[in-house]
């Protein structure tokens, strides 16, 4: 595990803090065999202000990534490599590698919106009882969507679901103070935000959209998470004990919807349903009542509810008709 490269602040557009002040912020950046993209992630950064970057190489194996690290580290960025052990592992070389108050994580498959860090960290800088901020999701690469993330952390409702983002600003006391990325084998950004809950800190969304979602096939990993929801919420159910054994007080002072408040629980209570059936049925739930869940494809909002039951019946009838028709 060697740092291949000096750290040193990207380039910013607009930036009227003074040239020489210390960089409040600092990004890290998991890689395995993302170098079709890292460069992407990085050119993002070039329109935030001055920070600091570490990239870590989990143990890519990919020529295509040793190239655009190389590419990484001739631009100022700070390289390190190690085994591969999974992004909270990576993210935690990083953050040990950094020094700046406030924290993002960003996969090397997404983006940052031009100016995101720095109406972030404004906000941590105006708000010192607020530890983490964040604003809404713009999904891009094989569709266009928006998603308007919590407005706050729910200790309640983030039992049942995870509608916080993988990429906010946390404060780095507040984020030591949780152990940080932590979970090695899927959710650990839900795992991260339990966490953060349990511990009674606070967060809130800004507004604005900060992170770009790559919507692709590098988006596996992601995917492959839900495949194994069941398994993984037992890890997180016995890791975060405490919260669930809380979700009586924390339902009466959840901010969720009614509709919410009183599904998830239904749902949850529902006997012989299995893990995975179980939370498509919550997210139906949620979508359903908060209007939060529901994506904007493409600029038309995706149906939820009677619409998107019909908007199947229609996918499978016309799917029936097209293997009639050549026969």
């Amino acid at each position: 595990m060697v740092v291949v490269s000096t750290s040193r602040s990207l380039p910013a557009t607009a930036d009227d803090r003074a040239p020489d002040a210390p960089a409040r912020v600092a990004v890290l950046i998991p890689c395995f065999n993302d170098g079709a993209l890292l460069d992407d992630a990085l050119n993002s950064l070039d329109h935030q202000e001055p920070c600091e970057v570490v990239v870590v190489d989990d143990g890519s194996t990919d020529p295509a990534t040793a190239r655009a690290l190389a590419r990484a580290a001739e631009r100022g960025v700070t390289v390190l490599r190690q085994f591969n052990a999974g992004p909270s592992r990576a993210r935690m070389r990083a953050l040990a590698a950094t020094s700046a108050p406030f924290v993002m994580g960003l996969d090397a498959d997404d983006e940052l919106a031009p100016g995101a860090l720095a109406r972030l960290a404004d906000a941590l800088d105006r708000d010192p009882t607020c530890d983490a901020v964040w604003g809404e999701v713009e999904t891009f690469g094989a569709f266009c969507a928006r998603r308007t993330m919590a407005r706050s952390v729910d200790p309640w409702a983030i039992t049942y679901l995870n509608d916080l983002p993988a990429a906010a600003l946390f404060r780095r006391a507040a984020l030591e103070a949780i152990g940080g990325w932590s979970l090695d084998d899927g959710y650990e950004d839900w795992d991260l935000w339990m966490r953060f809950a349990g511990s009674g800190r606070r967060g809130r969304n800004v507004g604005g959209v900060f992170h770009r979602y790559r919507q692709n096939e590098a988006a596996s990993r992601r995917v492959s998470d839900t495949r194994q929801h069941g398994r993984l919420m037992g890890v997180l159910r016995a890791r975060n004990a405490g919260l669930y054994a809380s979700r009586g007080r924390n339902w009466r002072a959840s901010p969720a919807p009614w509709g919410v408040r009183l599904g998830l629980p239904l749902v949850g209570a529902l006997p012989g349903v299995d893990e995975d059936r179980r939370f498509r049925w919550e997210h139906f739930v949620a979508k359903w009542f908060d209007p939060r869940w529901r994506l904007v494809v493409d600029g038309v909002e995706e149906p939820v509810g009677l619409r998107r039951v019909a908007g199947r019946l229609r996918r499978v009838a016309g799917r029936a008709a097209r293997r009639i028709a050549r026969r």
